[in-house]
């Protein structure tokens, strides 16, 4: 996967990534911010996590209430990139991709 020309990788491990996201969604206190990360959140065991944990860890930063700070926190945790530093129109194509699953991981 490519944001502006860069590939997106993992800034830990698959195992960091998916304890930081249980972390997060503990923390939040949002039954359906949990829910997402058992439904959306999908590692891929030691090579990474899949693209559609990407699109559903960032409509999530987006959002205007507690769970959006900690999913913003893990989203620049885990990944290469920083939140802000993705593009505008980027929440449109999140939006349409976080409940696709085209099998595609995002490396470690």
């Amino acid at each position: 996967m490519t944001i502006n020309n860069q590939p997106v990788r993992l800034r830990v491990n698959p195992q960091g990534a998916t304890k930081k996201i249980e972390e997060a969604t503990a923390r939040a206190g949002n039954e359906i911010f949990t829910r997402g990360r058992r439904n959306y959140w999908h590692q891929e065991g030691n090579q990474g996590v899949r693209e559609q944990s990407l699109y559903w860890l960032y409509v999530w930063a987006c959002h205007r209430q507690r769970a959006s700070c900690e999913a913003k926190e893990a989203f620049n945790h885990i990944f290469d990139m920083d939140f802000d530093s993705f593009p505008d129109s980027f929440i449109d194509e999140a939006r349409d991709q976080r409940y696709r699953d085209n099998g595609s991981v995002i490396p470690f």
